[in-house]
């Protein structure tokens, strides 16, 4: 049984375990370039940010699909553990 602190996501044929630890010795820059990423279709990335957004969860840069010069969306997040989340449009 894992801790309160504790996830897993079970993605890409793997598994990756999170672990929340604010109290690490890792400061926010440190946290900040190892980082989760997630590659979403360009729906699934908007319905995403449709609802972080809804949950009034704050966005630290946010290139919508068509906006983007690639064509790929960037949506740059903290999780409640100051860690940043990247998840990109395909």
């Amino acid at each position: 049984m894992l801790d309160p602190g504790t996830a897993n996501v079970f993605a890409f044929d793997g598994q990756l375990t999170l672990h929340d630890r604010p109290d690490s010795g890792l400061g926010p820059d440190q946290r900040r370039e190892m980082h989760f990423g997630y590659v979403a279709s360009s729906n699934e990335w908007s319905n995403i940010r449709d609802r972080i957004v809804a949950l009034g969860h704050p966005i630290l840069k946010c290139i919508p699909p068509e906006e983007a010069p690639s064509g790929r969306g960037k949506l740059l997040l903290l999780d409640p553990g100051g860690n940043l989340v990247e998840i990109n449009s395909a």
